[in-house]
């Protein structure tokens, strides 16, 4: 391990190693838990907040916007149906959009759902809070406003669990009772759509939520080993009071009549121990193997499951990137690819740094920047040098499960860069023009790469001409 490595590893635990010492006495102190895992998961809970409160509303517009569309062709189509679906004590989305912005509660019957991850924060925060009396008043004050946060956090799940309730129910009843009167139902369309979208996106945002960083796991394995907090876990968590254990030991209890690991373990040694020594290794790479065969039926499924079908609208297949942040249909990679030597240009290799934005599950696009580094008139007079640069474009469309349509468009200046009045001359760059395939291929280790074979439309139009096949290696960084 370098002293690099080393050192970053000692920065980020050492913070905890004291509270390691003190967990067999039961005691804590706050004052050396670093600043920075009450500033992350505050930052944590607000962007998480954030993003709920801002789909929500941003939901409930476009839904109470094509809600009216439908109530004024309804009153075309058949007044007393829509006088029926649009009384004023309906629950509509227009009033479920002022009721929300107003800070009000949707009045819905719907049972809390229970999460395991906001519980548990929640009471280690309130622990927490029962050990204030240890440190300064700065520290006291930023856990205080850790803990407002996730109340805040907490309300603001349970008034959108009760909305997705809320708006299902305004969807079906819509869809029910208007379908069979409207010639035009793309507004129903857009509504089912919308509702599906709105659900899924508040999943994906959940479990950006629950992804825990190296430092909760550490205070959480920290906490859990103090009897302390066990009892405070037992009688303050929403788990806890309704079965009188912690969520983190209800799957560690030895429970009557359940087997515990180690006599599966014993047992399992005793029937594989006669055929041999490796009888064991074998027997878990077996199990590692139908694992691995078992999640990935589990990943083609989830990639072929489609919303529920709403009688009388038609079926679509949803843009699973819609539901994604921003930063998560970004895509990351670099690329390489050989040149041989040509009239005036001596061999040479292109590396380019590219950033995709994913439009959707089957396009993507994006831009890229590549340097050409020059390799001399042979391997026996092999030389470097920097030959020039260019900016690319590319746009990409999955055809098949791995295959692609890729084109692009791309500005190269092949030659040295001595300076940067050469980066400002038009007639020195050349233009291309890309079409061609590319396969997707396993890159080093988990990554997933690309072989690319294009073709240049504008090879021959250049001065002078260039080599129109273009092999690229492509692998992705994310």
């Amino acid at each position: 391990m370098s002293n690099l490595k080393l050192m970053f590893l000692i920065h980020l635990f050492f913070p905890f190693c004291n509270l390691f010492a003190q967990a067999d006495s039961g005691l804590i102190s706050l004052q050396q838990i670093p600043d920075k895992y009450f500033k992350d998961t505050e930052k944590k809970i607000d962007n998480y907040t954030h993003r709920i409160s801002s789909k929500t509303k941003k939901t409930l517009i476009k839904l109470a916007r094509w809600e009216t569309k439908i109530q004024r062709l309804m009153q075309k189509a058949n007044p007393e149906v829509a006088a029926k679906l649009f009384n004023p004590e309906q629950l509509s989305f227009r009033k479920m959009l002022d009721n929300y912005q107003k800070g009000e509660e949707t009045l819905v019957r719907n049972m809390r759902q229970y999460d395991q991850y906001t519980d548990e924060l929640l009471t280690q925060i309130k622990f927490l809070q029962t050990k204030t009396d240890q440190v300064d008043e700065g520290r006291k004050q930023v856990i205080g406003e850790v803990e407002e946060s996730a109340l805040l956090l907490e309300k603001e799940e349970l008034r959108s669990q009760t909305l997705q309730k809320a708006i299902n129910e305004r969807k079906k009843q819509l869809i029910s009772e208007a379908v069979n009167h409207l010639k035009n139902t793309k507004y129903l369309q857009k509504i089912n759509k919308e509702n599906y979208y709105y659900i899924e996106t508040l999943k994906n945002y959940k479990s950006l939520l629950t992804d825990e960083t190296k430092r909760e796991e550490l205070l959480k394995k920290t906490l859990f080993g103090i009897p302390a907090f066990k009892k405070f876990m037992n009688d303050n968590s929403r788990w806890g009071s309704i079965f009188g254990v912690s969520s983190a030991n209800t799957i560690a209890q030895n429970l009557p009549g359940l087997q515990t690991r180690a006599s599966l373990t014993s047992q399992l040694q005793d029937r594989l121990g006669s055929n041999g020594p490796n009888a064991i290794q074998n027997f878990q790479q077996v199990l590692q193997k139908g694992q691995n065969e078992l999640n990935a039926l589990k990943n083609r499924l989830t990639g072929v499951l489609q919303p529920a079908k709403e009688e009388g609208l038609p079926d679509f297949k949803p843009n699973n990137q819609k539901t994604k942040t921003f930063a998560q249909r970004l895509e990351y990679g670099f690329n390489i690819q050989f040149e041989k030597k040509i009239n005036f240009y001596p061999s040479s290799t292109s590396i380019a740094f590219t950033i995709g934005y994913k439009l959707s599950d089957k396009f993507s696009t994006g831009l890229g920047l590549s340097g050409k580094i020059g390799l001399g008139q042979g391997l026996d007079k092999l030389k470097f040098t920097a030959e020039g640069l260019g900016l690319r474009s590319y746009l990409d469309w999955k055809y098949k499960k791995k295959l692609f349509l890729t084109t692009g468009y791309e500005q190269n200046l092949n030659r040295s860069i001595k300076n940067f009045s050469t980066l400002g001359k038009a007639s020195l760059w050349n233009q291309s023009a890309l079409i061609g395939l590319s396969k997707q291929v396993q890159g080093p280790g988990k990554r997933k790469g690309k072989i690319q074979v294009l073709y240049d439309l504008f090879a021959s139009k250049n001065i002078p001409a260039t080599n129109p096949i273009k092999i690229r290696t492509c692998i992705n960084l994310k």
